[in-house]
Protein backbone atom coordinates (compact mmCIF):
# COMPACT_ATOMS: atom_id res chain seq x y z
CA UNK A 1 0.00 0.00 0.00
CA UNK A 2 1.21 3.30 -0.84
CA UNK A 3 1.06 5.94 1.64
CA UNK A 4 0.62 9.58 0.30
CA UNK A 5 2.76 12.24 2.41
CA UNK A 6 1.43 15.11 0.15
CA UNK A 7 -0.37 17.30 2.50
CA UNK A 8 -3.71 17.84 1.89
CA UNK A 9 -4.77 22.15 0.84
CA UNK A 10 -6.21 22.32 4.30
CA UNK A 11 -3.10 21.44 6.01
CA UNK A 12 -0.39 23.02 3.75
CA UNK A 13 0.53 26.93 4.94
CA UNK A 14 -0.30 29.78 2.48
CA UNK A 15 2.57 31.00 0.44
CA UNK A 16 3.19 34.46 1.21
CA UNK A 17 5.31 37.14 -0.11
CA UNK A 18 7.84 39.42 1.31
CA UNK A 19 5.31 41.92 2.55
CA UNK A 20 3.02 39.22 4.33
CA UNK A 21 0.71 39.44 1.15
CA UNK A 22 -1.38 35.79 0.26
CA UNK A 23 0.26 35.19 -3.30
CA UNK A 24 4.09 33.80 -4.24
CA UNK A 25 6.75 33.99 -2.38
CA UNK A 26 8.84 37.47 -3.12
CA UNK A 27 12.16 36.27 -5.82
CA UNK A 28 14.48 38.98 -4.09
CA UNK A 29 13.56 37.83 -0.52
CA UNK A 30 13.94 33.89 -1.74
CA UNK A 31 17.75 34.15 -3.59
CA UNK A 32 18.75 36.05 -0.32
CA UNK A 33 17.18 33.67 1.85
CA UNK A 34 19.53 30.89 -0.25
CA UNK A 35 22.38 32.82 0.19
CA UNK A 36 21.94 32.87 4.37
CA UNK A 37 21.21 36.66 4.93
CA UNK A 38 18.39 38.78 4.98
CA UNK A 39 18.78 42.80 3.69
CA UNK A 40 19.12 45.12 6.22
CA UNK A 41 16.58 47.37 7.07
CA UNK A 42 17.96 50.49 8.45
CA UNK A 43 17.00 51.39 12.17
CA UNK A 44 15.80 54.68 13.64
CA UNK A 45 19.78 55.01 14.86
CA UNK A 46 21.02 55.14 12.12
CA UNK A 47 18.77 58.01 10.60
CA UNK A 48 19.58 60.16 13.89
CA UNK A 49 22.64 59.67 13.21
CA UNK A 50 23.07 60.72 9.45
CA UNK A 51 20.59 64.22 10.20
CA UNK A 52 23.05 64.85 13.52
CA UNK A 53 25.90 64.38 11.49
CA UNK A 54 25.08 66.75 9.06
CA UNK A 55 23.40 69.02 11.26
CA UNK A 56 19.90 69.14 9.96
CA UNK A 57 17.39 69.58 12.13
CA UNK A 58 14.45 66.99 12.18
CA UNK A 59 11.88 65.85 14.73
CA UNK A 60 11.70 62.89 16.33
CA UNK A 61 8.42 62.10 15.00
CA UNK A 62 9.54 62.74 11.25
CA UNK A 63 12.71 60.51 11.88
CA UNK A 64 10.12 57.42 13.65
CA UNK A 65 8.07 57.32 10.53
CA UNK A 66 11.15 57.18 9.02
CA UNK A 67 12.41 54.17 10.56
CA UNK A 68 9.25 52.36 10.43
CA UNK A 69 8.28 52.32 6.85
CA UNK A 70 11.87 51.89 5.74
CA UNK A 71 13.14 49.77 2.80
CA UNK A 72 16.43 48.47 2.46
CA UNK A 73 17.90 51.65 0.36
CA UNK A 74 15.71 53.76 2.29
CA UNK A 75 19.29 55.04 4.25
CA UNK A 76 20.91 55.24 0.86
CA UNK A 77 18.15 57.84 -0.03
CA UNK A 78 17.88 59.45 3.06
CA UNK A 79 21.70 60.71 3.18
CA UNK A 80 21.32 61.92 -0.50
CA UNK A 81 18.54 64.31 1.06
CA UNK A 82 20.10 65.21 3.98
CA UNK A 83 23.23 65.98 2.31
CA UNK A 84 20.75 68.93 0.00
CA UNK A 85 19.39 70.06 2.78
CA UNK A 86 22.46 70.53 5.04
CA UNK A 87 23.62 72.25 1.16
CA UNK A 88 21.20 74.90 1.35
CA UNK A 89 21.48 75.21 4.99
CA UNK A 90 25.24 75.88 5.10
CA UNK A 91 26.14 77.53 1.23
CA UNK A 92 29.55 78.08 2.20
CA UNK A 93 30.46 74.51 2.92
CA UNK A 94 28.45 72.97 -0.10
CA UNK A 95 30.60 72.05 -1.98
CA UNK A 96 32.40 69.51 0.49
CA UNK A 97 29.05 68.39 2.07
CA UNK A 98 27.82 67.15 -1.26
CA UNK A 99 31.21 65.08 -1.81
CA UNK A 100 30.21 63.42 1.68
CA UNK A 101 32.10 65.37 4.45
CA UNK A 102 29.98 65.99 7.20
CA UNK A 103 28.92 69.13 8.47
CA UNK A 104 29.63 68.03 11.95
CA UNK A 105 33.22 67.62 11.08
CA UNK A 106 33.42 70.97 9.21
CA UNK A 107 32.23 72.81 11.90
CA UNK A 108 33.96 71.11 14.61
CA UNK A 109 37.44 73.50 14.16
CA UNK A 110 35.17 76.29 15.37
CA UNK A 111 33.07 74.80 17.66
CA UNK A 112 36.92 73.79 19.69
CA UNK A 113 37.86 77.22 19.32
CA UNK A 114 34.46 78.71 21.07
CA UNK A 115 34.85 76.22 23.85
CA UNK A 116 38.74 77.13 24.42
CA UNK A 117 37.55 81.00 24.04
CA UNK A 118 34.37 80.79 26.33
CA UNK A 119 34.53 77.32 28.02
CA UNK A 120 33.66 74.22 27.08
CA UNK A 121 30.11 74.28 28.02
CA UNK A 122 29.50 76.27 25.02
CA UNK A 123 27.46 74.70 22.34
CA UNK A 124 27.37 77.21 19.01
CA UNK A 125 24.50 77.21 16.95
CA UNK A 126 25.87 77.70 13.40
CA UNK A 127 21.87 77.98 12.11
CA UNK A 128 19.71 79.69 14.37
CA UNK A 129 22.29 82.03 15.85
CA UNK A 130 23.31 85.03 13.76
CA UNK A 131 26.65 85.88 15.92
CA UNK A 132 27.61 82.17 15.71
CA UNK A 133 26.88 81.62 11.95
CA UNK A 134 28.92 84.58 11.03
CA UNK A 135 31.63 81.81 11.53
CA UNK A 136 30.67 80.04 8.34
CA UNK A 137 29.77 83.40 6.09
CA UNK A 138 31.37 86.06 7.56
CA UNK A 139 34.66 85.84 5.72
CA UNK A 140 35.46 86.60 1.69
CA UNK A 141 36.51 84.44 -0.90
CA UNK A 142 38.52 86.81 -3.22
CA UNK A 143 38.01 84.36 -5.85
CA UNK A 144 34.73 84.58 -6.08
CA UNK A 145 33.40 87.61 -4.40
CA UNK A 146 31.67 85.82 -2.32
CA UNK A 147 30.89 84.90 1.69
CA UNK A 148 32.85 82.59 2.72
CA UNK A 149 33.75 80.69 6.16
CA UNK A 150 35.83 82.74 8.79
CA UNK A 151 39.56 82.06 9.49
CA UNK A 152 39.62 80.50 12.87
CA UNK A 153 41.38 83.48 14.01
CA UNK A 154 39.19 85.46 12.49
CA UNK A 155 36.34 83.63 14.43
CA UNK A 156 38.19 83.74 17.49
CA UNK A 157 38.68 87.30 17.43
CA UNK A 158 34.81 88.03 16.36
CA UNK A 159 33.74 85.76 19.74
CA UNK A 160 36.09 88.49 21.84
CA UNK A 161 34.90 91.52 20.23
CA UNK A 162 31.43 90.78 19.83
CA UNK A 163 29.64 91.52 23.72
CA UNK A 164 26.46 88.91 23.19
CA UNK A 165 29.12 86.14 23.35
CA UNK A 166 30.06 87.23 26.60
CA UNK A 167 33.76 86.25 26.94
CA UNK A 168 33.93 89.40 29.12
CA UNK A 169 32.44 87.52 31.51
CA UNK A 170 34.94 84.29 31.05
CA UNK A 171 37.59 82.97 33.10
CA UNK A 172 40.52 84.22 30.88
CA UNK A 173 38.98 88.02 30.09
CA UNK A 174 38.21 87.39 33.78
CA UNK A 175 42.41 86.60 34.80
CA UNK A 176 43.45 89.49 31.98
CA UNK A 177 41.74 92.12 33.75
CA UNK A 178 42.96 91.29 37.17
CA UNK A 179 46.55 91.41 35.73
CA UNK A 180 45.64 95.07 34.60
CA UNK A 181 44.71 96.02 37.91
CA UNK A 182 47.38 94.61 39.68
CA UNK A 183 49.93 95.92 37.22
CA UNK A 184 48.04 99.16 37.94
CA UNK A 185 47.70 99.13 41.64
CA UNK A 186 51.48 97.71 41.51
CA UNK A 187 52.54 101.22 40.08
CA UNK A 188 50.50 103.29 41.88
CA UNK A 189 52.27 101.42 45.46
CA UNK A 190 55.72 102.40 44.38
CA UNK A 191 55.16 106.09 43.85
CA UNK A 192 56.61 108.76 42.50
CA UNK A 193 60.53 107.92 41.11
CA UNK A 194 62.35 110.80 43.89
CA UNK A 195 64.43 113.19 41.86
CA UNK A 196 68.33 113.30 42.41
CA UNK A 197 68.83 115.80 45.27
CA UNK A 198 71.19 119.20 44.23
Amino acid sequence: MTINNTPSPESAPPLTSANGAAGGPDPQAVEQSAQGHQPHVPTLQEFQDLANAYMVPMSEQTLESLAQNAQPEALEQFAQYVKTSAAGLYPTLAKQIMAGIPTDLLVDPYRQVAQQVLGSDIEPDFIGDPKSAAALSGGFDPSTGRPAPMSLSQWKQHIKETPEFGWQNSPEAQARAQQIIQAINSGFSQGPQAGGEE
